[in-house]
């Protein structure tokens, strides 16, 4: 699967039952063949479903759980749940922690390092007793892999039909990826940029309906912009063996 693939956008058999296809898309149609670059620019459901049906939910169960730390997916039903595996209707649910660290993947060439709230910690005496400083990294994803993900999810931003356009920040280079839910009960957006990736979550302890699902953005670029405002701008590094053609 690459940049250009072609990915069905049509609704799976059975997805919600016997006789059931599904899921449905945002816009509320299908659009049969798209590329994979495109799918994600519009946030379409069913080419989400197609791909993890074709890869099998389980290897997306294994990949968030063992590469990228996520730790509360239930192995079942999540481990063989399309939905829960494609578009995150899952039983156990995901923090926004963990999946604002999962997406550092892509703007660092692959390097998966866990998150943590402070460096260390001493004792009354000054002894160490907890650490998090000089961490090894994991490498989850080839860093050409990497790169064409970074590639890709810069659409959903920069995109004419991307869903995060609320999140571009003038000067920078952004990547990210929007989510709502049903009935429009929560709305996500994360994100990256050369220097950091940050995440957020809308919605309500109880849920109900938001006034709008393009608040996760706005906030994202409101906190991004505070953030880079005093760094020198840069661009992501690109591996070498990835080459671009317009």
């Amino acid at each position: 699967i690459n940049y250009s693939s072609l990915v069905l956008d049509e609704p799976v058999d059975d997805y919600f039952g016997p006789g059931r296809p599904g899921p449905n898309n945002w816009y509320r149609y299908f659009r049969g063949p798209i590329p994979v670059q495109y799918a994600l620019e519009i946030s379409a459901n069913a080419p989400a479903v197609q791909l993890c049906k074709q890869i099998g939910p389980s290897t997306s169960y294994d990949f968030l759980t063992q590469q990228l730390g996520f730790t509360h997916l239930h192995p079942q039903p999540d481990r063989v749940e399309l939905a829960a595996m494609a578009i995150g209707g899952m039983n156990g649910g995901v923090t926004v922690k963990e999946m604002t660290s999962a997406f550092q993947i892509f703007g660092n060439g692959g390097k998966y390092n866990e998150p943590y709230t402070y460096y260390y910690v001493v004792d009354h005496d000054g002894n160490v007793i907890l650490d998090n400083r000089n961490k090894d990294s994991v490498t989850a994803i080839s860093s050409t892999t990497s790169t064409i993900m970074q590639r890709i999810l810069r659409t959903v931003i920069y995109g004419a039909e991307g869903t995060g356009g609320r999140a571009a920040i003038s000067g920078w280079e952004v990547f990210g990826k929007t989510g709502t839910t049903d009935d429009d009960y929560d709305s996500w957006f994360i994100g990256g940029t050369p220097y950091a990736v940050a995440g957020i979550w809308t919605g309500y302890e109880t849920p109900s309906r938001l006034g709008s699902t393009g608040d996760a953005a706005r906030i994202w670029q409101y906190v991004m912009s505070e953030y880079l405002a005093d760094k020198e701008v840069k661009q992501f590094t690109m591996d070498s063996e990835v080459i671009s053609a317009l």
